[in-house]
């Protein structure tokens, strides 16, 4: 992430970008669940569950951590 923050804000547009197409496509192909919870940098925003499909770049640079959950259609 250290090299994330040197970077102009057109490269860091395209790697939350990236970030949410990943997302997209783990979800599509049943890789993952369709939460994830969102903690953000700000502390004085809690954390948040939200859909797969709801998350965006703005959402994704304002987070800390992003946690996803594994599809159970894999497991067994």
């Amino acid at each position: 992430m250290d090299q994330y923050k040197n970077n102009n804000n057109q490269k860091k547009a395209k790697i939350k970008e990236n970030i949410q197409h990943t997302f997209h496509q783990a979800l599509k192909h049943q890789m993952v669940q369709d939460n994830c919870e969102i903690e953000f940098k700000s502390k004085k925003r809690k954390t948040q569950s939200i859909q797969i499909q709801n998350l965006t770049p703005l959402l994704i640079g304002q987070s800390e951590n992003i946690y996803f959950y594994e599809s159970n259609i894999l497991k067994g």
